[in-house]
């Protein structure tokens, strides 16, 4: 069920395209939640791989959209889960 809800979210005409390697150009690859950096190599389930971090998150009526998302490591990502920060 919840994966449903978010594959349509991500998916909703709303939403915007969110490209990993123009998201950490954007954020000059460095983690939005703790602030290190991000080694655009490094592939999951590795910890210290990049991921998109929804700053709001969908669980909690956040949208796929270039403004609430930032990179993040996804040890961090993980950690946070859907935490509102």
């Amino acid at each position: 069920m919840k994966s449903r809800f978010r594959k349509a979210v991500v998916t909703a005409p709303d939403a915007e395209t969110i490209d990993l390697a123009a998201l950490g150009e954007r954020d000059g690859w460095t983690c939005g939640i703790c602030g290190e950096a991000v080694d655009k190599t490094i592939r999951c389930p590795d910890r210290a791989a990049p991921t998109i971090d929804h700053v709001l998150p969908i669980s909690h009526g956040g949208r796929h959209r270039w403004s609430n998302v930032q990179l993040s490591h996804f040890a961090c990502n993980m950690a946070k889960g859907d935490a509102v920060a």
